[in-house]
């Protein structure tokens, strides 16, 4: 799914929730065409030897012109991840490009640093519509710097507005000395649009959680 979307709001308890038997669509409709790009500012803390600092951010997904790879065809997509650390003055940014097969199937990511990820040949890409209580191993990714990835999902009702859907992926990235865990929520709407992002990020000593209006 992208990191893309508009910002829709709340929607507050009191709504229907989520029909079990609707399908909530995991490929963005917002950034489908080229040159299409969506934002969500986002809020939060960072914590560390329960000292808690108060964070700011954005989240930004891009769709570039389509390329080849090996004589084939792929879509590029670009996300930037800015958080600011506010009393530190210390900004923090990771941007990362994506390619896949123009039927979703994921082929590589490059990041801003050059590190290049792969699928391993057990990776399957989350289905392209899901279901509340819908969940699965997506499977693992290798980097050219040495780490590893491995990524999940899990389909929920929204907090947010209990007629969307939380579709949250899960991720662990193993390097030497360390494993970063990375867990992501896209708020959904059945026409597919993201409706907000919430992002938690932790290495066991220090834990950022940021998430949009």
């Amino acid at each position: 799914i992208g990191t893309a979307g508009c910002g829709g709001g709340g929607g507050g308890s009191s709504a229907p929730a989520a029909d079990p038997t609707a399908f909530f669509p995991t490929h963005v409709l917002d950034v489908d065409e080229v040159g299409e790009s969506k934002r969500f500012d986002l809020s939060g803390t960072a914590t560390q030897d329960g000292l808690t600092e108060s964070l700011t951010g954005s989240i930004t997904a891009s769709r570039n012109p389509n390329e080849f790879i090996d004589n084939q065809e792929v879509t590029v997509d670009d996300s930037l991840l800015v958080v600011r650390f506010i009393s530190l003055g210390a900004t923090i940014s990771v941007g990362t490009t994506t390619y896949a097969t123009l039927n979703g199937e994921f082929v590589s990511t490059v990041d801003q640093d050059g590190v290049i990820c792969l699928p391993d040949a057990n990776y399957r890409e989350i289905p392209a519509t899901v279901k509340i209580g819908d969940a699965g191993v997506l499977g693992s990714v290798t980097c050219s710097d040495g780490a590893s990835i491995s990524a999940s999902y899990l389909v929920e009702v929204s907090d947010r507005n209990r007629a969307w859907a939380a579709i949250r992926q899960y991720a662990t990235y193993s390097e030497p000395g360390t494993d970063i865990y990375e867990d992501v929520a896209y708020h959904v709407s059945t026409d597919g649009r993201v409706r907000a992002v919430e992002f938690l990020a932790s290495d066991g000593a220090l834990t950022l959680t940021l998430e949009s209006p």
